[in-house]
């Protein structure tokens, strides 16, 4: 199961994180922008002599446009259509008794008040006087450029701090990226079979864990790959034995053979000798056929070809048990066996369930102390498996290392198949194993 980051970890709270703190740095950006923008539209733009300047050249261009059309002061339409091509100008024209106003709105013509009658313009008005067909005239010039100065500042505030905040995004992203490109690299060293390249973590995010899995990854290839190692030197070294264990008691039983078919005997007491040593030799090629058939059950194949049916567990122990149990009590030993009360069904494979038992009433004649009992102990568990129990005391003065402890491993892989458990345990005197069993429903 692949374990989970938390969330203050996680890359979406860094990635929020500093967003807030991208978001935080483009405030002071903008402002900091905007104000010194102001500071530089109202000291060099908006200084007397730059708008004086501006005005100057409007009123040279209306004057142009005046002189040129013939127009007299009472021509506001004309004045308004110039106005409206002018964006940040506007005019105003006194008369005597009217005003004439004209911009990007068009042109209006109203009466003076009195009190506009008798005002005198102030300094810096832009007053100019502008001569007409009918006389010249006092004109005010108005120009406001400025506020597409001061929107352009704002426009260019608002870009600064969109900027530093993608410039900050980016650079935690290119981290981002450094991190994936060098796991990407690892994992393509890896790829190419370099298995002692060590994978760079850093931090406890999910690219944290994503480097956690892929060296948990590549230390389970080391040690699987060693594992294979192994067991192909332990395939080879047995290859190796089994041929010369094989090809010994071959040998002999042959030549045995050969003297037998030859007739080369002198009498039929030497003829029974060499049948029983044929005979001898044999057996012996059984029992080492049976150890490399064990071995290839349990190193070979995933999985053993079972084709399991449903029998009645207290007839099929007995005849899975009885006869190995007959055979231990005829070799000297004293098998006692307790049985479960009731009845139930088990679903098994029963050839391969026989070889289970087999395995370990062979076990007791090698090891077990002839002269204390062995116990045969069958019980339900719950009413939901049935448990085997053979247990037996040890005898110290024959050999106690079975070679590899195949026939042990053999149980456990078949009754593993068979859906069940098989236990060993015990101590120096003791030994104990237990083949547990799902009983069927009913």
């Amino acid at each position: 199961m692949t374990k989970k980051v938390k969330f203050i970890h996680s890359l979406n709270a860094r990635v929020l994180l500093v967003l807030l703190l991208a978001l935080a740095s483009a405030v002071p950006v903008y402002f900091g922008a905007r104000a010194l923008g102001n500071f530089i539209v109202e000291k060099y733009y908006m200084s007397p002599e730059a708008v004086s300047s501006r005005r100057v050249e409007v009123y040279n261009n209306l004057r142009t446009y005046v002189q040129s059309n013939q127009l007299s002061s009472r021509d506001s339409v004309q004045l308004g259509a110039w106005a409206m091509r002018q964006p940040y100008v506007s005019i105003t024209l006194r008369t005597e008794f009217t005003r004439v106003e004209a911009g990007r709105w068009g042109a209006s013509t109203t009466e003076l008040t009195p009190e506009e009658r008798s005002r005198t313009p102030a300094a810096g008005e832009g007053i100019y006087y502008m001569p007409f067909t009918d006389g010249i005239y006092q004109i005010t010039i108005n120009e406001s450029s400025q506020s597409r100065q001061y929107a352009l500042c704002t426009f260019v505030s608002v870009m600064l701090a969109c900027l530093g905040i993608i410039l900050i995004m980016l650079i935690y992203v290119h981290r981002i990226t450094f991190r994936v490109i060098s796991l990407a690299d690892c994992a393509y060293e890896i790829g190419r079979g370099d298995l002692k390249r060590e994978i760079y973590i850093r931090g406890h995010d999910e690219l944290a864990l994503l480097g956690h899995e892929m060296d948990d990854m590549r230390r389970s290839i080391i040690e699987r790959m060693d594992s294979e190692r192994t067991a192909w030197q332990a395939n080879s070294s047995l290859i190796t034995a089994i041929s010369h264990d094989l090809r010994t008691p071959m040998t002999a039983m042959i030549g045995y053979l050969e003297l037998l078919e030859s007739s080369e005997y002198t009498d039929p007491q030497q003829q029974e000798h060499f049948i029983r040593t044929a005979h001898a030799k044999a057996m012996e090629l059984k029992e080492l056929t049976d150890e490399l058939f064990k071995y290839f059950l349990v190193f070979g194949s995933s999985e053993i070809a079972l084709e399991p049916e449903t029998y009645d567990a207290g007839i099929l122990l007995d005849q899975l048990i009885g006869e190995g149990a007959i055979e231990l009590s005829d070799a000297g030993f004293d098998v006692r066996s307790i049985k479960f009360e009731g009845q139930c069904s088990i679903h098994v494979d029963a050839l391969h369930l026989k070889r289970v038992f087999d395995n370990l009433l062979s076990n007791l004649r090698k090891y077990a102390d002839s002269r204390k009992p062995v116990i045969i102990l069958s019980e339900k568990l719950g009413g939901e498996r049935l448990s085997i129990c053979v247990s037996n005391s040890i005898d110290k003065k024959r050999n106690m290392v079975e070679s590899s402890k195949i026939g042990l491993q053999t149980c456990d892989k078949i009754v593993s198949q068979l859906g069940g458990i098989f236990k060993t345990g015990g101590d120096a005197d003791h030994f104990v194993a237990e083949v547990i069993l799902p009983i069927v429903k009913s």
